[in-house]
């Protein structure tokens, strides 16, 4: 059995198979028009009435909170769906699990994991640094002693 190279519904070229988006509702797992005038109908679709298309759109994105923050992991960070999926969804530091976003080391990119707002805020404000963090912490507890500057600090 040969395989035939498709044509495009609109336009009637007979293009490589890569040239239409998949479609799995069709026999051939392709859509009936080739990706240019996919392109080219959902331009002139959001011409006619863009108000419709911007609701179309943000009821989509409503619908799928998930799929969003997967997209924005993977442009932001380089994880895959999968990566994301496989990160505990309850924020690392403070329990929560509303409000959760990625965590990643500002110098290597790396991805840390899931944080509260307010927690990933939090170690923002402190630079990411662990000795500002462990003073805060003797502060918040009250054995922080103000002489620890002395050495460095010089009266004017």
């Amino acid at each position: 059995m040969t395989k035939v190279n498709p044509t495009c519904g609109a336009c009637g070229e007979t293009k490589q198979p890569s040239d239409f988006y998949a479609d799995r509702k069709k026999l051939n797992g392709l859509s009936s028009y080739c990706k240019v005038c996919c392109k080219a109908k959902a331009k002139a679709a959001y011409a006619a009435n863009p108000e419709r298309s911007y609701l179309a759109h943000r009821e989509w994105v409503s619908k799928n909170p998930e799929r969003i923050r997967a997209h924005k992991a993977k442009s932001a960070y380089g994880i895959s769906h999968a990566e994301f999926k496989a990160l505990p969804k309850v924020c690392v530091i403070c329990g929560t699990e509303a409000g959760l976003c990625v965590d990643h080391n500002h110098q290597s990119g790396r991805v840390r994991g899931m944080l509260c707002g307010p927690c990933n805020k939090g170690l923002g404000f402190f630079r990411d640094n662990p000795t500002l963090l462990y003073r805060a912490a003797d502060y918040i507890l009250g054995v922080a002693k103000a002489d620890i500057f002395e050495a460095t600090y010089e009266a004017a």
